[in-house]
């Protein structure tokens, strides 16, 4: 005797769209316990180590001079870029550019004293406020334009740049907030720190880390 066995392929066999809806959300809950599981390590480290990581990282403003780097190789290939982007090369240009691009770079807010090299900042398009005003003061002290970083009272840093006799203050967030005359933008807030590469200048009593 033979047994003819027909394999009948009946619907709840079938990969509907539903089902595979389910199986996506299912792994995705998976992956975000994961990302979940991995932030709860790393906020238990950082609250273990924070002492310790903040004793190695922090710096005072007098020697945050020494990070503003115009000769870094990063810092040097992205001069380049912005030259060649202009058939004509401009002073005012070249700042519009600088800007433009360290405000794709998204500023964040660290739990613990912690500073990016430039390769970092550009890979991963991440930085605080005093991060971002290093590399674009470092850029354009590349492109020839005399510019320092000042702080003011509340700690927030601007950089001030100079071309073509005339001065700009710019929020690396926002952009140039201010243009005028040297003197008007220094009384525009009140500043406690300014530096660049080659120059410091305490405006305060105490000095202050980040």
């Amino acid at each position: 005797m033979y047994f003819l066995i027909y394999f009948i392929a009946l619907p709840f066999f079938k990969p509907t769209e539903d089902n595979k809806e389910c199986e996506e959300l299912i792994d995705l809950e998976e992956n975000l316990k994961k990302i979940k599981q991995k932030l709860l390590l790393t906020t238990l480290v950082l609250d273990r180590y924070k002492e310790l990581i903040e004793e190695k990282e922090e710096k005072s403003v007098s020697v945050l001079k020494y990070l503003i780097n115009p000769e870094n190789r990063l810092i040097r290939t992205k001069a380049e870029e912005i030259k060649k982007e202009r058939e004509e090369y401009s002073v005012d240009g070249a700042i519009q550019k600088s800007v433009e691009y360290i405000k794709t770079i998204k500023t964040i807010r660290w739990p613990v004293s912690f500073w990016l090299s430039f390769e970092e900042m550009d890979k991963h398009k991440i930085g605080d406020d005093m991060d971002k005003c290093l590399f674009l003061c470092s850029l354009f002290k590349s492109l020839n334009i005399e510019s320092k970083i000042m702080v003011d009272k509340d700690r927030q840093p601007f950089i001030l740049c100079t071309a073509n006799q005339l001065n700009y203050l710019i929020d690396c967030d926002k952009g140039i907030v201010f243009q005028g005359k040297e003197e008007e933008i220094l009384n525009s807030k009140t500043f406690i720190y300014s530096f660049n590469d080659k120059e410091y200048d305490d405006l305060s009593k105490n000095e202050i880390d980040f």
